[in-house]
């Protein structure tokens, strides 16, 4: 099952994809970042993203059975809020 999250951006395409890009690694996430968007990967996680006027569209496309919605949407968020 897949789910569309989108994120309104508080900080320009570039300091978000940076930002991003710094959290995603310190949390131990295999990501790959181009100007428009990347892919990201993780013990059970997958998705894509990328950046479209002022928002982060966020498709994940993997997630574990035991992990709700809510707290997957909650971590995403922090990523690119």
């Amino acid at each position: 099952m897949t789910k569309i999250i989108t994120v309104s951006l508080s900080k320009s395409k570039e300091e978000t994809l940076k930002e991003a890009s710094r959290l995603l690694q310190e949390n131990s996430v295999e990501h790959t970042i181009s100007n428009d968007g990347g892919s990201f990967s993780s013990e059970g996680f997958a998705g894509r993203f990328r950046i479209i006027g002022n928002c982060a569209e966020i498709e994940v496309t993997k997630k574990p059975m035991l992990i709700p919605w809510f707290a997957i949407e909650s971590q995403i968020k922090s990523y690119f809020a």
